[in-house]
């Protein structure tokens, strides 16, 4: 081999193995960087998963507790209407001459929006009857 030739690849080899083990440095590094960024959007996708599901039981908790609060604004009011009739039966009895003017009308009563008769002033006499079908209660609803 000459002279040229050989400083030739001596100058070849100079040049490559710093090269070579540059890129492998590089590669290693950039590999990683790679991993590492990697990892941490795994931690902050884990991260806004678990904020998600949090959010989501929070809410679902907060509907529950809605749920429960108008189930028992609800049993509430059915227990209302369930004694309104026996309280204004009673106060009719009670207080007669505040809601009966005799010289006005006969008997004085409520009546549900479905016309059914809940308290009179004839002391329950027409409790219950169902008025629904009178001209006057289909004027007056």
């Amino acid at each position: 081999m000459k002279l040229g030739k050989k400083l030739m690849m001596g100058g070849v080899m100079f040049t490559l193995v710093p090269l070579l083990t540059l890129g492998l440095f590089l590669i290693t590094k950039g590999a990683k960087m790679v991993q590492e960024r990697e990892l941490a959007r795994l931690v902050s996708m884990r991260r806004a998963i678990e904020e998600f599901i949090d959010t989501t039981l929070l809410e679902e908790k907060k509907l529950l507790k809605n749920f429960y609060s108008d189930q028992m604004v609800q049993k509430g009011a059915e227990m209302l209407l369930r004694e309104v009739p026996g309280v204004a039966q009673f106060y009719f009895d009670k207080y007669t001459t505040i809601y009966h003017d005799k010289n006005n009308y006969e008997v004085f009563f409520i009546a549900d929006n479905k016309g059914k008769v809940i308290a009179d002033t004839a002391k329950g006499s027409y409790r219950n009857l169902d008025i629904s079908q009178k001209e006057f209660f289909k004027k007056a609803v």
